[in-house]
């Protein structure tokens, strides 16, 4: 059989030069012929030499559609693997009434489109000195450009070329619209020429922890199934393949390839919980975050990425107390407690915490082996609050909002100079390599101390308080937190046991922590070690308790005065010190009078035990008469130093009178004048001590306590006397 190459575009429904390029490509056999009636010559293909089979039953069963095609012996045989295809007939068009809405209002578009270039084609032929293809290509510009036939153009679109709407009258006249509506039939829908094998092969690679690409699944299965001398498809069916198993197997595909916490984030069911019907305060969330930014470690002075644990409302969403840490453990999680009780203002109901090992400690679950608190040997720190404690579950973020907060901090730490970035691809340029020469344009990076950066926070918190949330009706964190905070928590009594501790060094009633002097006045007559409990949030107290736990006062640091501040707006506070220093040696001379009055009746005791002849050791010392007469004599003074003690004030001496008659009347009493006066102020006690006790000031003393008075103004708030 020989048949052109219009004649074979004609029964495999192509356009002639698709022919002729195909045949060109695959090399077909033809002879070539003189054309009738014109000079030239016309190819004629030989269709049962054809290499594609595909073409060549098509053509023979077009030409014998009562049996299948058979090769002649002129036939080449088929390549190794090459499959021979049974020649099939042209699919029918789909029935009008199976076709959906959109493709029928296509179809009788296109419809109308070749009606009306079957009507131009006619007129061009009917119109003498009138190129029918120029007129064509014309009226198809006008067309694509919109100047005709605007409601067809909305509805098909544009048409490329003139060859497109040939095909389409074609197939409009044999077969109606439905031929040209582009509709297919789902018959063969989601069937690809896959095998059974092929697909486990593909499941085998794809449902890997190593997460391979879908092309690099179907490159390994296709060169398989070359070695195996199978035939198989293009990669792009094996891709459709995959893509399709991804899409309706979902859950599979996620937890095999990413595990069950992704499985659990991307695919499976989630409770929605209520929080709007909790009270303020009634379940708190504990967690741990690393903050995103260098932070100086007060420990070591290095700059160092540290760990926030926080406490956040479930009601309010506010966060309320927190505590940074090198890093996550015991003492932290004690300070953010302590920080969010007071913040709360009452002691809150349940708490939500983490799975960590340092929130699962034996100090918080009373129990060392379990977290369940009710079959704590022990009582925990919750337990011992009256708190209820819940752990979240492992690995699972919805149990815990509060690391959804930490996602909307990021915004704070992104306003922080020594930011670090979220991950490795997140961090800044100044932080990676050859970037020395745009770095030098930029201040040199700032690193916060842990007080800096509680600070700072503080202030984005206030800041996040204070814009509506999306989750309380519109109303703000810090309005909903207002209307259910507690009356308030004693300090004190949550001291003991919440905050960090470390033990310090008293020295004149001071110590220092983190390179900060504290002072607590009731740490006069303390020498030694004590115990310093504190949070790093607010360096600005710190209670001490004594070695065996006693509560001994709330320390404060103490700020170093500058030099002649009187005048100055400092003096007010250096009055007061001086006033301090004066009445801590009021106290220790009244504990000195203390002490000897309760030991007047055990002098006798310490006198030397009188000499027996049943003595072991017969000890002669030089100058042991002397130390026992200078005892006896001690002994004879005790009646007048028992006088002069009852003489001596009981409480702070009073404001000095003016000496009145009376005063004739008073023993005299003559002290032991120092060698000199420190200063004026020293000088105006001595005297005042003395005048209470019995002294006759002289006239001398007299001029000058009056000038005194008259000179220092300020001798009341300075003198213990005044």
């Amino acid at each position: 059989m020989k048949l052109s190459a219009q004649e074979i575009a004609d029964i495999i429904q192509v356009t002639r030069r698709t022919v002729e390029r195909r045949a060109n490509k695959e090399g077909w056999p033809y002879e070539e012929i003189p054309s009738p009636g014109q000079t030239g010559t016309k190819r004629l293909y030989l269709i049962e030499r054809l290499p594609n089979t595909d073409i060549r039953a098509s053509i023979l069963y077009k030409d014998n559609p009562t049996q299948t095609p058979s090769l002649s012996s002129s036939t080449p045989a088929p390549a190794p693997g090459e499959a021979i295809l049974p020649a099939r007939r042209p699919a029918p068009p789909p029935a009008p009434a199976e076709i959906p809405a959109r493709y029928r209002e296509l179809g009788l578009a296109r419809a109308d489109l070749v009606e009306t270039f079957l009507a131009e084609r006619t007129y061009a032929k009917r119109t003498p000195n009138l190129q029918v293809t120029i007129h064509l290509q014309q009226w198809l510009n006008d067309y694509n450009a919109g100047r005709i036939m605007r409601r067809i153009r909305a509805t098909v679109g544009p048409v490329p070329t003139l060859q497109t709407l040939y095909a389409w009258a074609q197939r409009y006249t044999r077969d109606g619209w439905p031929a040209i509506c582009g509709y297919r039939r789902p018959h063969n829908k989601g069937r690809l020429s896959i095998s059974d094998e092929e697909k486990k092969l593909l499941l085998v690679i794809l449902l890997h922890p190593n997460r391979p690409t879908l092309v690099d699944a179907a490159r390994r299965v296709a060169e398989t199934m070359r070695r195996l001398g199978r035939p198989a498809p293009s990669l792009r069916t094996y891709m459709r393949w995959c893509q399709r198993f991804r899409d309706r197997n979902h859950g599979v595909w996620v937890m095999a390839r990413e595990g069950e916490k992704a499985f659990n984030d991307k695919c499976n069911y989630y409770i929605t919980r209520d929080l709007n019907s909790l009270e303020v305060g009634e379940v708190i969330v504990a967690d741990g975050h690393t903050l995103n930014l260098n932070i100086i470690n007060p420990y070591t002075g290095k700059p160092k990425r540290m760990t926030m644990v926080m406490f956040y409302d479930l009601r309010s969403r506010m966060p309320l107390g927190w505590e940074i840490m090198p890093t996550e453990s015991i003492q932290c999680i004690h300070s953010a407690v302590y920080n969010a009780v007071l913040t709360l203002g009452k002691l809150p109901g349940t708490v939500i915490l983490d799975n960590g090992k340092a929130f699962k400690a034996r100090i918080f679950t009373g129990d060392l082996q379990t977290a369940d608190l009710e079959q704590a040997g022990i009582s925990g720190l919750y337990a011992r609050l009256g708190i209820i404690a819940h752990f979240a579950w492992p690995y699972n973020a919805r149990s815990k909002p509060v690391e959804r907060f930490f996602g909307t901090m990021n915004e704070w730490e992104r306003r922080m100079p020594a930011y670090t970035g979220r991950d490795t691809s997140d961090k800044t340029w100044l932080m990676k390599r050859n970037e020395h020469r745009l770095r030098a344009l930029y201040p040199t990076e700032t690193v916060l101390t842990v007080e800096e950066a509680n600070r700072l926070v503080a202030d984005w918190f206030m800041e996040y308080a204070r814009r509506p949330h999306a989750g309380l009706d519109g109303q703000t964190p810090a309005e909903v937190f207002k209307a259910g905070r507690g009356p308030g928590v004693e300090p004190a009594r949550l001291a003991e046991e919440m905050l960090l501790e470390k033990e310090v060094t008293v020295s004149n009633c001071q110590f220092t922590l983190f390179g900060i002097q504290y002072l607590l006045p009731e740490l006069l007559h303390v020498r030694g070690r004590v115990t310093a409990r504190f949070t790093l949030t607010n360096l600005g107290y710190a209670f001490v308790f004594s070695p065996e736990g006693h509560y001994l006062g709330m320390a404060k640091p103490d700020e170093a005065e500058r030099p002649m501040a009187k005048g100055t707006a400092d003096y007010e506070t250096v009055k007061q010190k001086i006033r301090l220093q004066r009445k801590q040696a009021q106290i220790t001379r009244q504990a000195i009078r203390g002490q000897l009055e309760e030991g007047l009746a055990f002098l006798e005791i310490l006198h030397l035990p009188p000499r027996s002849d049943e003595d072991l050791y017969q000890l002669d010392t030089p100058g042991q008469a002397e130390l026992a007469e200078r005892f006896e004599a001690r002994a004879q003074r005790l009646p007048e130093l028992a006088a002069f003690l009852e003489r001596l004030p009981d409480t702070a001496p009073e404001e000095p009178e003016e000496p009145t008659a009376a005063d004739d009347n008073v023993t005299e009493f003559t002290p032991a004048r120092p060698a000199y006066f420190t200063s004026a102020y020293v000088r105006y006690d001595w005297l005042m001590d003395a005048r209470k006790r019995g002294y006759r000031l002289t006239p001398e003393e007299e001029e000058w306590v009056a000038w005194f008075r008259q000179e220092y103004d300020d001798y009341k708030d300075i003198c213990i006397n005044g």
